[in-house]
């Protein structure tokens, strides 16, 4: 394990030294941070102001009474809980924290893999029939008192049957969870338009609102570091704070088409120019990028997570095959 990251440090050595001479905003992250815990005081940590499009305003968002959650999270807090979840505001007229946590994390969870696996899914329609499977899969467990690891496990499975192109280049955005009428709406206009979505975990702002003991804190944030790895992420955060992470961040869902492309077109630029800078810096071309995957096809498996140098899945991938 030592031979591996070290051999990836000299690799982002000379690739900063390439391509970016102060080197100051690639990091490659060692083994030890890919197994970062998710500890109560990380719960706390608020979104990084920096970038142009990075400007969040923490006391902003701890004091909206209001956020907008998916039908995905509504569902799996209905399946629960007894009385009706609409508004963000209703999750605090609920006594049982722990219950609706576990709704919340299961929705993150899996709403996380979907919008992950549904941007470079070959067949969209096969995807979307496997996710709605693991989805009741999940719910059937919860509501039955069966056991939700298996259930995950099982889900992990059935979603690495997907088929994917990891080559293709999409930037990658992340949502904020915050007022709004039509957020579902507006994830699939972005995945009509192109991007990999990274949705602002639900439980992690409820934690931080909810503001439950230390201990239950910690326990809570344990358990969704299970759920995660389970279903086969890694490196999956309860906060949106690593800025390097994303080319934009939308806290507003402007869901006129002409304005979101507009808005998109600069981050599809630089996801485009961090693919053609990985290909250059080894010397590859497109075609021989799709063939050498062909021949490992370890680095195109739905569960497969390389190692984030940029932004841009597909660069990283490209990346990850020149390590």
């Amino acid at each position: 394990m030592e031979a591996r990251a070290m051999k990836r440090q000299v690799y982002a050595s000379t690739y900063s030294s390439a391509v970016a001479p102060n080197g100051s905003d690639l990091h490659f992250p060692a083994d030890s941070e890919l197994s970062d815990p998710l500890s109560p005081t990380r719960l706390s940590e608020a979104l990084v102001d920096k970038g142009k499009h990075l400007q969040p305003n923490v006391h902003a968002l701890q004091q909206l009474s209001t956020r907008q959650l998916t039908l995905r999270h509504q569902t799996f807090l209905a399946a629960v809980v007894e009385q009706p979840v609409q508004q963000w505001s209703d999750l605090f007229n609920i006594e049982d924290t722990h219950t609706v946590a576990t709704a919340l994390m299961l929705a993150d969870v899996l709403s996380a893999q979907v919008l992950r696996l549904q941007a470079y899914a070959i067949d969209k329609a096969d995807c979307q029939l496997r996710c709605a499977e693991v989805q009741q899969l999940l719910l059937d467990a919860l509501t039955s008192g069966g056991s939700i690891v298996k259930a995950l496990i099982t889900c992990k499975k059935i979603l690495s049957s997907i088929e994917i192109n990891r080559l293709q280049v999409k930037p990658r955005v992340a949502v904020a969870l915050k007022n709004g009428l039509t957020i579902d709406s507006f994830l699939q206009l972005l995945d009509q338009q192109g991007v990999e979505i990274v949705l602002q975990s639900a439980v992690g702002l409820y934690l931080q609102e909810k503001n439950p003991s230390l201990n239950k804190t910690a326990l809570i944030a344990c358990q969704y570091k299970l759920f995660a790895k389970l279903i086969g992420l890694r490196q999956h955060k309860l906060m949106l704070n690593d800025v390097s992470q994303y080319h934009m961040l939308f806290e507003e869902w402007p869901m006129d088409v002409i304005l979101l492309g507009n808005s998109l077109a600069s981050s599809k630029q630089k996801a485009q120019a961090e693919f053609d800078i990985a290909l250059h810096h080894g010397g590859l071309t497109k075609a021989t990028v799709a063939a050498e995957f062909a021949r490992a096809p370890k680095l195109n498996r739905p569960m497969h997570v390389n190692h984030a140098m940029v932004a841009c899945t597909a660069a990283n991938a490209v990346h990850a095959m020149l390590v």
